[in-house]
């Protein structure tokens, strides 16, 4: 395929999830969702978005955001509260490393219900980010 063609595809890509990205957000509204933590770069299973896009792809899937908390001043510890198609209450552990060269964003390391928890490698993450969001490409 030639250069300009590939050119003209990366452009249509590019405005298509600028496009997605502004429909997300107006729906992140309803949500008590901090405008400047939408932008927070987390892996996600195809590779790196933002955990509002991340957020709107489990809404789809039929999940339910229920709560995001920043880690804080002191610590390290991100959480991400859903509640699933059964109505469990889900937290998501997630800590900011560099899962790509030079680039920090958050990775899910432990999932908990009421009874259980379950920790995660970087590909396990990766793997239930997109059973959350149906492997979605962001």
């Amino acid at each position: 395929m030639p250069t300009f063609y590939l050119l003209r595809y990366s452009e249509y890509i590019q405005i298509r999830q600028d496009i997605q990205k502004v429909t997300c957000y107006k729906n992140l509204d309803r949500f008590d969702l901090d405008v400047d933590d939408r932008e927070t770069a987390i892996l996600g299973y195809n590779g790196e978005t933002t955990l509002g896009l991340f957020v709107c792809a489990m809404n789809k899937r039929g999940y339910r955001f229920q709560e995001y908390e920043s880690a804080g001043w002191f610590g390290s510890t991100h959480t991400l509260s859903i509640l699933n198609q059964r109505g469990i209450t889900l937290s998501i552990e997630m800590e900011e490393v560099e899962a790509v060269k030079n680039k920090e964003m958050l990775v899910g390391v432990l999932v908990k219900d009421a009874t259980s928890e379950t920790k995660l490698t970087l590909d396990g993450w990766q793997d239930y980010a997109g059973r959350l969001t149906g492997r979605r490409s962001y």
